[in-house]
């Protein structure tokens, strides 16, 4: 993606970034790729052709995905094009910066405004796909005609297109060329390459482990090698994905790495051909007792033959005894390929239906039944699901329940009841799109709904975790966590076929889980310590020898009984250690309760490590007898403070029981006022009382950057050259950059970085320069060191200045502007020449007028005044709400003019409200500033009677 467009993805991009993550790791329920044969389709694909060729006046990539949509999609009733062009422009506006639509509902006109240019567009009545592409097409001839030579029209056009899919459900989706051929490797299971697993450890290039067998492990690569090389090019500031894509590459291919060791006396070189990977594959061990244990990751194309494999090992080292149970684990299961899960399940089936698919028109086109042929012998199963259990897993998991073949245990599976067909176009991009339902043996759709468990496990973590710099200690207990975990039916347009709500578990098991093991990925997990799988094998052993599932649950009561008696006991104990009585009694018939949340004397959580605090909820029993094993669950915005669970135990008649929680607000967050909500509770999740209350937040001024720069071949440590100043082939060369901190505030960890743009020809030996902390007006140098190498006549390099802690928090993590974290200038290195000083100050902003923190009316507005030194190119406020996001103002400035007045009117919705300015220099800086409101039609006496602290920090 252009970087331009990238940095304004955000606020939008926020949702499809967030999609192309979901599709690329939850491949679920695919169908394999479909080909059409239809002339229209080889028509279409010549017109298509590359990215370099789109043309916005006609967009054939869209005309395309419209064809696919209202041809196969499962839901014709969705395809809406109102919405449809709504949604599409919407997106571009959001990742397009200089866009901007405006178009009354429904309304027959619409106005486009392209940096300075405006126009409207005459809108007829938007009856069918048709007419709505030949819309979009106009919009897109005046942005072809319009936006400046940096946007890829392209990007554009994915802009459009998956605009108009986000109003279907959250798996129809078009994938660029990049992440398209990152699914492909995902599905297909393999790729070619070294066998191991790295990570940037602070900024270095790390070996996490080498996977066994593989040509890594052969090579004697270890874990924590640092490579500091791949094929003879320097890996300082080299992205981890560009790590990855220079060491994958075709089977047989030899490729070079540099390894630095602790127990090497220099760096060595290790040659290494690269060789089929399996990714994700089927593991599994022989457990005590003759269990067999099998984890699917994901259901790739080699899933069922991986799993046989491994089921005739297990057989062979249980001495050739067929196996007494067997777990199959799909736990974080996110799916994959259909035609795999159907395989999986006929492994275990010898009869009866595993899935059936439904397409649109809720014609029955596909009915996959169980086979006797390849059959596993009849031994006990158990299935092992969680929430993150998705589609091709629920359809194993569904088949085997429903057929008696097997108990599920765990929690609800995600719920994703639907089939998407990938459709490859001749860019290399794929459209993936939703063309059926899939239905469970006796026609149960489990969309939005999942797979419940027949054992339901609820983990309970009472723990405590020790800080590693500070050593302090707080603890971490939750109860309830896995409940609030995210499923199918929280996803924005989800389809909705359920059946109905799924059964309820025929047993119920609360354990206690470690925190180390609650934070351990399924592949880190040591299955001796996994209780989980552990008390699958318990219930396996003591079920009957080729239990059925209605077998397994009439015999494993006790066993279960007992397991609850352990671990209701472990819990009461583990809360021992922090003064609280979890012990079970009788509740009185109408307990009273009162709740306070105690910020400390200001009455207020400040940002900044240095403003840590020790906030306290306080419950008083104001009733006549005790209440036991009380809780608080909060709910509030505040990412700090909703969803946290605070535990009282046993409170008496007359007593206050307090619950403390350590918070650090990160330095840069924002002046904020949010309402938080607390539910009083029993161990049961009776609700005894609620009650809700106001919190200020109060930020931080943060830093601002100017930085200078000059190439000098001498006189700096590391240096190699003849002294005339310039970059010479041989020489090593210091970029030296003076960065100096403008206010209003100070940084924390600030810190300039230089990546090679140039590959080979470049080596850089020094990249990172940390700069700390530096006062206002306070200057530091950072220098930089690289070798030139080949003949080229110019170096590209990228200069980045930013602060890790001091940063506007919520405009980059809460408003997603993830890119403009830090600040970057594209600079070229000339060979032979001499490389002209320079400098660059980040734009200013000033906000002259905002809303306060707690508004009663919905109407605000923001004005300022916004400047830069190269001249302002453009000031831009995005509005983020629960109800709203998406670009409110656009204004271009005039010129090279270094000052640009501005003024938004907005208007605000109920709740929270996250108003971000962005304003760009010509020379591609940036400064963010987020404004927060709390609007409420009550707001100015909530403030006043909660006696909330209105000055700033």
């Amino acid at each position: 993606m252009n970087g331009l467009v990238r940095h304004f993805a955000i606020l939008g991009v926020a949702t499809t970034s967030a999609l192309f993550a979901y599709h690329y790791a939850a491949n679920a329920s695919v169908a394999r790729p479909e080909d059409d044969p239809s002339d229209w389709r080889e028509s279409i694909d010549a017109a298509v052709g590359t990215t370099a060729e789109v043309d916005l006046s006609r967009m054939r990539l869209l005309e395309r995905t419209v064809f696919f949509v209202t041809d196969r999609y499962v839901e014709p009733e969705r395809i809406d094009p109102e919405a449809m062009f709504d949604a599409s422009l919407d997106l571009v506006e959001r990742q397009v910066p200089e866009v901007l639509f405006r178009r009354q509902p429904g309304g027959s006109q619409l106005h486009v405004s392209v940096g300075s240019y405006t126009t409207t567009l005459p809108l007829p009545k938007l009856a069918d796909t048709t007419v709505m592409v030949e819309q979009l097409e106009r919009v897109g001839a005046v942005l072809q005609e319009h936006l400046s030579d940096e946007i890829t029209p392209a990007e554009v056009e994915y802009a459009f297109i998956n605009g108009v899919l986000s109003t279907l459900d959250p798996h129809s989706i078009l994938l660029p060329p990049e992440q398209s051929r990152e699914m492909e490797v995902d599905n297909a299971g393999e790729f070619g390459g070294l066998g191991i697993n790295i990570t940037l450890d602070d900024g270095r290039l790390t070996v996490e482990r080498p996977l066994p067998d593989t040509p890594a492990s052969r090579a004697g690569l270890k874990p924590d090698d640092r490579i500091v090389r791949i094929d003879g090019e320097s890996t300082v500031n080299m992205d981890l994905n560009e790590a990855v894509s220079k060491l994958r590459g075709p089977v047989g291919a030899p490729v070079t790495i540099t390894v630095r060791r602790a127990s090497f006396d220099k760096d060595r070189d290790f040659t290494i051909v690269r060789d089929k990977i399996k990714i994700n594959p089927v593991v599994g061990e022989l457990m005590e007792g003759g269990v067999g244990y099998a984890r699917i990751n994901n259901f790739h194309a080699a899933v069922s033959s991986d799993l046989t494999n491994l089921l005739t090992r297990l057989r062979r080292e249980n001495d050739g005894e067929e196996l007494r149970g067997l777990i199959l684990d799909l736990r974080g299961n996110p799916g994959g390929y259909l035609h795999q899960a159907v395989e999986v399940s006929d492994l275990f089936l010898s009869q009866g239906a595993i899935v059936s698919t439904v397409e649109r028109g809720n014609r029955r086109v596909d009915v996959k039944n169980a086979s006797r042929s390849g059959t596993q012998p009849p031994y006990s199963m158990v299935v092992l699901v969680n929430a993150n259990s998705a589609s091709a897993s629920e359809i194993v998991a569904g088949a085997l329940l429903n057929n008696g073949r097997a108990v599920v245990v765990g929690q609800r599976t995600f719920g994703k009841g639907s089939v998407q067909n990938l459709y490859k176009n001749p860019d290399d991009s794929q459209l993936k799109l939703t063309v059926a339902k899939y239905l469970t043996p006796n026609d149960q759709s489990i969309q939005s709904v999942g797979i419940p468990a027949d054992i339901q496990l609820n983990p309970a973590v009472v723990d405590v975790r020790t800080d590693a710099d500070t050593g302090k200690t707080d603890p971490v207990v939750a109860l309830f966590y896995h409940e609030r975990a995210r499923r199918e039916a929280d996803l924005d347009h989800h389809l909705e076929w359920a059946s109905g709500k799924g059964g309820d578990a025929v047993y119920d098991v609360r354990y206690l889980r470690s925190l180390e093991d609650d934070e351990l990925r399924a592949s880190e997990r040591d299955l001796s310590k996994d209780w989980e799988a552990q008390f699958c094998r318990d219930l396996l052993i003591s079920a009957p020898e080729g239990a059925s599932r209605a077998d397994i649950l009439a015999s494993v009561g006790p066993v279960i009984a007992t397991h609850q008696r352990r671990e209701a006991s472990s819990i009461d104990e583990a809360f021992k250690t922090f003064g609280v009585d979890w012990a079970a009694g009788p509740q009185p018939a109408s307990p009273s309760l009162e709740a306070s949340l105690d910020l400390g004397g200001d009455g207020v959580v400040m940002a900044g490590e240095a403003n840590e605090e020790i906030i306290q909820l306080k419950v008083k029993n104001t009733g006549d007898a005790p209440v036991y094993q009380v809780l608080a669950v909060a709910d509030s915005g505040f990412e700090w403070l909703g969803g946290s669970e605070f535990f009282f135990g046993r409170i008496d008649p007359g007593e206050t029981r307090a619950w403390p929680r350590r918070v650090t607000l990160p330095e840069g967050y924002p002046d904020e006022v949010g309402k938080v909500s607390f539910t009083l509770m029993d161990g049961s999740r009776q609700e005894l009382a609620t009650d809700e209350l106001l919190v200020r937040t109060i930020g931080q001024q943060l830093p601002r950057f100017a930085w200078d720069w000059t190439l000098t071949d001498r006189g700096v440590e590391g240096t190699h050259g003849d002294g005339d100043g310039i970059a010479e082939p041989g020489e090593t060369v210091a970029l030296k950059v003076n960065v100096t901190n403008l206010g209003p505030g100070p940084t924390g960890e600030a810190f300039a970085k230089l990546k090679n743009r140039a590959g080979r020809d470049l080596d850089l030996q020094v990249g990172v320069a940390e700069l700390g902390e530096m006062a206002v007006n306070e200057s530091r140098d950072a220098v930089f060191l690289f070798k030139v190498l080949g003949s080229e006549p110019s170096l590209d390099v990228e200069l980045r200045v930013g602060d890790q802690d001091r940063y506007d928090y919520a405009a980059i993590w809460q408003g997603g502007f993830y890119d403009h974290f830090l600040q970057s200038v594209e600079l070229s290195v000339p060979v032979g020449k001499p490389m002209e000083p320079g400098r660059r100050v980040t734009p200013s902003l000033e906000i002259t007028r905002a809303p306060a923190l707690m508004e009663q009316t919905e109407h605000a507005v923001l004005s300022g005044m916004a400047r830069a030194e190269s001249g302002v190119r453009d000031v831009l406020v995005y509005h983020k709400s629960d109800a709203h996001e998406g670009k409110v103002f656009y204004q271009g400035g005039v010129g090279e003019a270094q000052a640009l007045p501005f003024s938004a009117e907005i208007t605000l919705d109920p709740g929270e409200n996250t108003l971000v300015v962005l304003v760009r220099g010509q020379d591609g800086l940036s400064q963010l500033r987020s404004v927060n409101v709390w609007y409420d039609e009550t707001g100015s006496a909530r403030m006043a009677a909660a006696e909330l602290p209105l000055g700033g920090g």
